[in-house]
């Protein structure tokens, strides 16, 4: 005979701790131990992923190669917005990006900054967007994520260390530290689902490459 506790949690409405509490369509990260921490077993294919970096050279962009690589086959557009240095063309081309498919923009002030990244979320002709903002505010949040969902778009925010105990509604937030070996993951906020531990995850090398720096103003579309 079944107990009362065993009879409760069958129930379709009722959510255990260590179960996700919602399902997503989702592109796999590269990392088995990054997959485990998210719902769906991957990045999100739709709406806003926050990520929280002291200063650039974290590992975040090593983070996305492996989905940067699998935009290759989609044929769209990957945006770059603002990023601290123009990306360097031959690191990405050598490993496995399509840079005919990388557009990268250089708004002259915040407020074009956040037309354009709406725009681009919204258009449909872009899968993921990367974007660069030195602040956010709780509406402009809400807002790129409905433009996120309109465009079936992942949007990914880099933000600095100020924004860990910002509010925003996104659906995942995430911090990144480098460590003398490989870089220290936190789940700050993830859909379904509580705050995770720390774990490491193994990047490679930090380093930006670039060209020169990124000029206001500008915006240039691959092949770079």
């Amino acid at each position: 005979m079944k107990s009362e506790l065993s009879e409760l949690l069958e129930r379709h409405d009722v959510w255990r701790a260590n179960q996700w509490q919602t399902q997503q369509d989702s592109y796999p990260t590269g990392f088995s131990e990054l997959d485990k921490q998210l719902a769906g077993g991957g990045w999100p294919q739709v709406g806003v992923c926050q990520m929280i970096c002291e200063q650039p050279g974290q590992g975040e962009l090593q983070l996305f190669m492996p989905l940067l690589r699998h935009m290759a086959s989609l044929s769209q557009w990957v945006v770059w917005l603002s990023p601290p240095a123009i990306p360097y063309a031959p690191s990405l081309a050598g490993s496995g990006v399509d840079l005919a498919q990388q557009l990268l923009l250089e708004p002259e002030d915040h407020k074009q900054a956040l037309w354009a990244l709406e725009q681009s979320v919204s258009s449909g002709a872009c899968r993921l967007v990367f974007a660069w903002l030195t602040q956010l505010s709780v509406a402009q949040a809400r807002r790129l994520q409905l433009a996120a969902e309109k465009g079936q778009c992942l949007l990914v925010l880099f933000s600095s260390g100020t924004s860990e105990h910002d509010n925003h509604p996104v659906q995942l937030k995430i911090a990144i530290k480098r460590l003398l070996q490989g870089s220290e993951i936190r789940i700050l906020k993830r859909r379904g689902g509580w705050p995770s531990a720390a774990f490491r995850l193994e990047l490679g090398d930090s380093q930006w490459g670039m060209l020169k720096p990124a000029q206001q103003g500008q915006v240039i579309q691959g092949p770079w």
